[in-house]
């Protein structure tokens, strides 16, 4: 369906976006990490005269550029009001996965807007991120071809300084998806104490200013530690095993919630497989012995599109056996008043561990399976953001070279 389609271009000054007295810098956006680095790269531009646009298909991130007063333009956005053809937030949760005609939608819709911009500067260069091999940033190279632009693909060989220069000023999610090849290995006993101490200062800092869980700001060391710690990728926890990380951190934490929180996963595959329910045991198991610890009810919550006879006809038969109530409607509504999270769903167990909820994990951990884009949109909802300029900001120097390296004086 035809629709008018207009592009969201934020100024400091509030002006139309043309100029083509500056050359422009145009970096493409895909993620928070790219967000964050080429963030540090704007100052250092300005101060050599060129004029600087983010474009992007998230909406974050066009949030965070308004916010900073960088000039953004913001794909696909068809005005204040939202339709079903409003392309704009998709790269929010673009997983891979896209069709080929919302593909090449999302392609035309960059095409587009990448060349207004280009066409209203004197000349540019487009940066992008990578080695181009993105919908968006093929796109991008097409409008920069058409426009006689070159393009720079950044990478962490030519970025300025180490990658990940002060962790805990980096966005939560970008460093989260960054450490991801760590997710399957044990802390060590510094990081297990950092965290723990971390955790009880940020608890204790919390419940004096603001009694709503949604809005804790969460370490990123301390949550990534307890991700990394996350034990046994691939193995089953022994219903014998008392001692786990997440049980030694629940110690000492002095927690006001109320239930045991036990979200059931139960997937066609994991039946078809394992005969169904192949963690279902080790995880009631698993939930009476941390709700015994102070005495909680345990409440099970299903899986929103796994409502099912069967499902509700094993779930009956294991309640002779262990204690326990079902709540049919969303995990994420019980959240606040969670003590501890037994799991064997490993969206729900993020979830608990971004509130700073004890987490025992049944079974296989699949964060590695996670796109960044989805992560990245995942974990907004759950943190307040964090200011982008905790790296250190590129020098003039270090961007003449970076400038130099890309052919462009």
């Amino acid at each position: 369906m035809e629709h008018r389609r207009r592009a969201l271009s934020v100024r400091p000054d509030g002006g139309s976006g043309t100029d083509k007295k500056s050359p422009t810098l145009l970096f493409l956006i895909e993620s928070a990490e790219q967000f964050d680095h080429f963030f540090r790269w704007v100052p250092a531009a300005r101060r050599a005269g060129y004029r600087v646009v983010f474009i992007t298909a998230r909406w974050s991130d066009a949030v965070q550029a308004r916010r900073y007063g960088i000039e953004c333009r913001l794909v696909g956005y068809s005005g204040p009001a939202r339709t079903e053809t409003d392309l704009s937030g998709v790269g929010e949760l673009y997983d891979g996965t896209f069709t080929a005609t919302q593909a090449q939608r999302y392609a035309e819709a960059f095409v587009t807007d990448a060349e207004q911009v280009m066409q209203r500067a004197s000349s540019g260069l487009a940066l992008m991120w990578g080695g181009g091999d993105t919908v968006a940033s093929r796109a991008v190279r097409a409008a920069a071809q058409r426009c006689g632009w070159r393009v720079l693909f950044i990478d962490r060989g030519n970025l300025p300084g180490t990658l990940i220069a002060d962790p805990m000023g980096m966005n939560f999610d970008s460093y989260l998806f960054h450490h991801a090849s760590l997710l399957d290995r044990e802390s060590d006993l510094s990081s297990i104490s950092r965290m723990r101490t971390e955790l009880t200062h940020r608890r204790n800092d919390t419940n004096r200013h603001s009694t709503k869980r949604r809005n804790w700001l969460i370490g990123a060391d301390w949550c990534v530690s307890m991700l990394r710690g996350m034990p046994f990728r691939g193995r089953i926890i022994p219903s014998r095993r008392r001692n786990t990380l997440e049980g030694r951190i629940a110690e000492t934490i002095l927690s006001d919630s109320r239930i045991v929180l036990m979200p059931v996963n139960h997937s066609f595959e994991v039946q078809k497989v394992q005969g169904g329910f192949g963690f279902l045991r080790e995880q009631m198991a698993e939930a009476q012995r941390a709700a015994a610890k102070r005495s909680l009810p345990v409440v099970v919550t299903l899986h929103p599109l796994e409502h099912n006879e069967e499902l509700f006809q094993t779930l009956a038969e294991l309640r002779e056996e262990y204690r326990f109530t079902i709540h049919p409607g969303p995990s994420s509504a019980l959240l606040m008043q969670t003590d501890t999270v037994v799991a064997s769903n490993t969206s729900v167990a993020l979830e608990a561990l971004v509130l700073g909820i004890p987490v025992v994990h049944v079974g296989r951990t699949m964060f590695r399976g996670l796109d960044e884009r989805r992560l990245s949109a995942y974990l907004t909802h759950y943190l307040l953001p964090i200011e982008p300029s905790g790296e250190t900001p590129v020098t003039d120097d270090q961007f003449a070279r970076i400038m130099e390296r890309g052919d462009w004086q």
